[in-house]
């Protein structure tokens, strides 16, 4: 049905592109009144949207959600990614972006501490942590561990206060 390198949105039948993205907005609506806090992962670069794609940046403008870049550093170019990814933003995606995460630091936090100063200065908006690289810290044995050490990680070295949560919540993700 769709070439190995089709980009499956776009391809499809504009009904069916419709029908799934109102299951996905009607599942956040239920998910919003079950929960505090409902995060929405994206996957690869919010800019990179071709003509009919299906993204969460869609779901982000719908609902006003505020929104948070993360760059990984340890393959290297991870700030440029950041300012450039930001700087393609159309100006109402750019009005949701409440800071951004430094991801995947293998080591260095000083080294860390000033890609954030450059990164700030340059995008007018706040770094919210940096994560360390989650195998440099402790090789996870289970799916498990790994999910309660991100969580751990995420609680220690994010600002959630920033977000606007406030005191500890119920979370959906």
């Amino acid at each position: 049905m769709f070439a190995r390198d089709t980009p499956l949105f776009p391809a499809m039948d504009p009904g069916l592109r419709a029908k799934i993205f109102s299951t996905m907005c009607s599942a956040l609506e239920r998910l919003r009144t079950e929960y505090d806090v409902v995060i929405v992962e994206g996957a690869g670069n919010p800019t990179d949207v071709g003509e009919g794609d299906l993204t969460n940046r869609e779901l982000a403008q719908r609902f006003d959600i505020a929104t948070v870049l993360i760059t990984k550093l340890s393959a290297g170019g991870g700030i440029a990614s950041l300012v450039g990814t930001y700087q393609l933003l159309p100006e109402h995606a750019r009005k949701r972006v409440v800071g951004y995460v430094l991801n995947d630091l293998l080591d260095g936090t000083s080294f860390a501490e000033g890609l954030a100063s450059q990164a700030s200065a340059r995008l007018g908006i706040a770094c919210l942590g940096v994560l360390p690289n989650l195998w440099a810290i402790r090789p996870w044995r289970t799916r498990e561990e790994e999910l309660d050490g991100l969580a751990d990680l995420v609680e220690s070295h994010i600002d959630v206060d920033a977000l606007g949560f406030g005191a500890r919540r119920k979370y959906a993700s």
